[in-house]
């Protein structure tokens, strides 16, 4: 399956790959900790933006979140002995800001897509929440729930905002465990990687890929390429920038019905997303916070 997907800028969903230059470090001030939700932006060791998915806490005890597993840079070079991936915050003034954490796992194999992140001892108040962003504010997550085909979700990713649709297909090679991944119809862009999908209150999915298939009908299998960071020319890098603030969500919300829609009607165009259900059973101890 080499030409699975034909993948928008190399990956539809991958993470806006941003030279670190752009991100001049600002330290931290003193002030209280801002609360980090689902659907929020943060920018990796590589330089990555990618999205939160869901706040955690780890079979240790210790707080966490999780988020796509091609967000992990060590994950992506495919090296055992590479150092782990950093996250760090991104100012509203489009900064690097302080260290979040660093990923504790991260599965990247061509099937599962996912990284657990162990928050920074400084960073820890700020994740100590149950919530996913909305257009309007935030929701609160009570449960975890099993992908279904015909279902409605919504997503939420630093990017494009709150999109929404239905579940298309699930890929579920065990039918006594949850399905590993599912295709969608909610719109999702590089940066939206690592976001939160869900159906009411209940935690569904993360943000992985997407692009266009010849076999819409099935999910990939390989691992997929390193996505290669790139240094973009003025005022490309101001673009970039902006969207790494989030200017343009309303826009891309506003065209999120439309997409849709096209989305049905051409399954060859596929947005993929991983079973939170599935990181669940892969990983006991490991817990969403619900309330």
């Amino acid at each position: 399956m080499a030409n699975y997907l034909r993948r928008q800028a190399g990956r539809s969903c991958r993470a806006v790959v941003v030279s670190l230059a752009l991100l001049s470090a600002a330290p931290a001030v003193g002030h209280a900790e801002p609360q980090i939700t689902g659907g929020d932006r943060f920018v990796n060791s590589a330089g990555s933006g990618c999205s939160w998915a869901f706040n955690a806490i780890d079979a240790d005890g210790n707080p966490a979140a999780i988020t796509a597993g091609h967000c992990d840079p060590a994950a992506e070079q495919d090296d055992p002995a590479a150092a782990p991936g950093r996250t760090f915050a991104l100012e509203p003034t489009v900064k690097l800001g302080p260290q979040t954490g660093t990923f504790e796992k991260s599965v990247l194999d061509g099937v599962r897509d996912y990284g657990i992140v162990r928050i920074a001892d400084p960073a820890r108040d700020s994740f100590r929440n149950n919530l996913v962003r909305t257009a309007t504010g935030t929701i609160p997550i009570t449960g975890v729930g099993i992908p279904v085909v015909g279902a409605p979700v919504c997503k939420y990713g630093a990017t494009t905002g709150l999109t929404c649709g239905v579940i298309l297909a699930v890929d579920q090679p065990d039918p006594n465990r949850p399905p590993v991944r599912f295709t969608h119809t909610a719109l999702s862009l590089p940066g939206d990687s690592g976001g939160a999908l869900f159906s009411g209150t209940l935690a569904i999915g993360i943000v992985s890929q997407g692009g266009y298939t010849d076999t819409p009908t099935e999910f990939p299998t390989e691992r997929p390429d390193p996505v290669p960071a790139v240094t973009l020319p003025a005022p490309l890098d101001q673009i970039a920038k902006r969207l790494l603030a989030g200017d343009g969500r309303p826009t891309f919300e506003q065209l999120a019905p439309l997409v849709d829609a096209i989305i049905r009607a051409h399954p060859q165009f596929t947005m993929i997303a991983q079973s939170v259900a599935d990181v669940l059973a892969e990983n006991p101890g490991l817990r969403l916070r619900t309330g």
